[in-house]
């Protein structure tokens, strides 16, 4: 299931005011659409009170950590007190804490930077999704503010009108050519398309239309399987190519190359802070593909997408061993240790 909360006029004339959408009423379209997408789909309007938010979540949050039925808690949330104080009671609980991941969007700052160890959490990335920096204010329009409207979200169809704009580009880029009301596609159409964002964050933005374009141009990423392999518990069983020396796979990671880019093929976060400028070899794309595989997938070991680059079980994998070196600190703590690598079953997609 999936609840965000939110001030939904405060948030709607944020957009606005930032040149994200070019009338408020853009986002009501889209938080009904949401709401519509799927059954366990839910955009809650808290208001404009105070502590609305916080409060709701971390209601949310307490119902569901000593849930037993519950595995993964996915928790995007801001950098309010009331978050760290939340994050700091559980910290020293290492079982709940490896049911918690925290969504990796903006750098964490205040009391959740001083007074949170957020390395022994979980975390996961989606490009492209989620904001990494805050919105823009006191935007001056010298043109309509229709014509710098952009999507936000990965997965628009590619006959919308909207698919022609890149997600995530800066306004100063977008096109000026503007289409008919008749033929636009609202908020509310595009997430309730059976093609949205939730089943497809891991998905090669170059498959998802040839009319969008890519924020830093098209990179040829290496063949990626169009099998699944599981063993005898269904858990996912990704080839790894153990010829490739330690040492390079350290030299690639400082580089802190952008994975989507080099590896799907396009990168559309006109935020990421990763590296696209290098030109790689089909080797070091090989190498790249193991650093991938160092973070987390979010499906974890029950991932049926063939082209996720993240990772389904720790690198360190030794079967029936349920720890790796770095024990409690590993991102697969709790679930990606121990796995069996023999291959019972394979599935193509």
């Amino acid at each position: 299931m999936t609840r965000i909360y939110a001030n939904v006029k405060g948030l709607g004339q944020a957009y606005h005011r930032s040149g994200i959408i070019d009338k408020p009423s853009v986002f009501d379209d889209f938080v009904r659409g949401f709401g519509e997408s799927k059954l366990l789909f839910d955009f809650v309007d808290v208001g404009a009170g105070k502590d609305c938010i916080d409060g709701k979540i971390v209601g949310q949050f307490n119902l569901f950590i000593d849930n037993s039925h519950c595995h993964q808690i996915l928790l995007g949330i801001s950098h309010e007190d009331s978050y760290a104080q939340l994050l700091e009671r559980i910290q020293s609980d290492r079982s709940k804490c490896s049911n918690v991941t925290l969504v990796d969007a903006m750098p964490w700052e205040g009391d959740l930077a001083i007074s949170v160890d957020t390395n022994i959490f979980h975390s996961q990335q989606f490009p492209g999704l989620f904001r990494t920096a805050k919105l823009p204010v006191n935007i001056t329009w010298t043109t309509s503010p229709a014509h710098h409207f952009q999507t936000v979200g990965p997965s628009l169809p590619p006959t919308s009108p909207l698919a022609r704009i890149s997600s995530n580009v800066s306004t100063s880029s977008l096109s000026s050519t503007t289409t008919t009301r008749s033929n636009r596609i609202s908020f509310a159409s595009v997430a309730a398309a059976p093609s949205s964002a939730s089943e497809n964050l891991n998905a090669s933005p170059s498959l998802q239309g040839s009319t969008l374009s890519s924020t830093y141009g098209i990179s040829s990423p290496p063949p990626l399987p169009t099998l699944i392999k599981r063993n005898r518990q269904g858990q996912r069983i990704d080839d790894v190519d153990k010829t490739i020396p330690n040492q390079d796979v350290q030299r690639i990671k400082k580089l802190k190359l952008c994975n989507v880019f080099y590896l799907l093929g396009a990168c559309h976060n006109s935020d990421c802070q990763h590296d696209h400028s290098k030109n790689l070899s089909n080797y070091e794309k090989r190498v790249l593909g193991i650093v991938a595989r160092m973070t987390p997938c979010h499906a974890r070991t029950e991932c049926e997408n063939p082209r996720c680059i993240y990772g389904h079980r720790c690198p360190q994998n030794d079967p029936g061993r349920q720890d790796c070196y770095y024990r409690e600190n590993c991102h697969f703590w709790g679930w990606g240790h121990g796995i069996d690598e023999t291959v019972v079953k394979t599935t193509k997609v």
